[in-house]
């Protein structure tokens, strides 16, 4: 190995590091589950559904004719004492948690004045909810390993723009979780755990591809659709992988003295 390349390893590699993945068997989290692997960590990666997070772990358990050692597990993230286990689960399996990427999220879009207020529970139980649970079991794993560590969450350009109608109960479910994460960042920089957002914008995923998007192309603002390409100062979506790329620089040793950030990975959609 050249300096050059020590070099670069030293500063994105991942050996040695033991990672947690909520959301990690489909979408952006499976794009980051492979890409923290190809980095050298070792992943715990979750998901709701046993065929696809079953299906995830068999994808990624060799990276170049050799085991990944890639572990999947099951859970609910709106629920307090199933996120407390997975975690006690995770931290067995992989001995301490150094990284925790929590991309869990659902994207229902409904007009505002149809939502119900159990369909905005329900987005807020998995969006908020669900964030504040596994990021505070990310911190006293950390903390109980030590200190140290880097949390990065998954949100959503929707939590800083009004950019589109449907999204009410998306946007400030995001959002909050935004404040929770800059809170978490503030509060333990002193024992040297990160806590960072990445803000997507629309990214092809099976998750903007199944929202509601008859209404999205009937309902938009005059700005027009936000997951039209034409309206992206780059032409185009994101895909997953360049989302992950960003998350990757987050859990890196590169990011050290990066914390409380809300990250837009969005094609420059913000710029407008």
């Amino acid at each position: 190995m050249s300096r050059d390349d020590a070099r670069l390893q030293q500063l994105f590699g991942l050996e040695g590091q033991r990672a947690v993945v909520i959301g990690g068997s489909s979408g952006i989290g499976r794009a980051i589950a492979e890409l923290l692997l190809a980095a050298g960590a070792r992943v715990v990666l979750t998901g709701r559904t046993p065929a696809k997070v079953g299906a995830a772990v068999a994808e990624l358990q060799t990276r170049n004719g050799q085991p990944t050692g890639v572990i999947g597990m099951e859970t609910d993230i709106t629920q307090e004492a199933a996120v407390v286990e997975l975690f006690e689960r995770a931290t067995e399996a992989l001995g301490g948690v150094d990284v925790m990427v929590n991309s869990a999220g659902i994207y229902p879009v409904v007009p505002f004045a149809e939502v119900s207020v159990e369909l905005w529970d329900q987005v807020h139980a998995v969006n908020t909810r669900g964030a504040f649970l596994c990021i505070r079991e990310a911190v006293k794993k950390m903390l109980a390993g030590g200190g140290g560590g880097a949390i990065v969450h998954v949100s959503s350009l929707a939590a800083i723009m009004t950019m589109i109608h449907g999204h009410a109960q998306y946007g400030s479910s995001k959002a909050g979780a935004n404040m929770l994460v800059q809170s978490v960042a503030a509060e333990y920089a002193q024992h040297g755990i990160r806590a960072n957002a990445v803000l997507p914008g629309a990214t092809l995923t099976d998750t903007l591809i199944g929202a509601n998007t008859r209404y999205i192309a009937e309902k938009m603002p005059l700005v027009g659709p936000s997951n039209d390409p034409a309206r992206f100062p780059m032409g185009r979506l994101a895909s997953a992988d360049e989302v992950a790329a960003v998350c990757l620089f987050l859990a890196s040793p590169a990011a050290a003295y990066v914390t409380g950030q809300l990250i837009a990975v969005d094609g420059g959609l913000s710029l407008s």
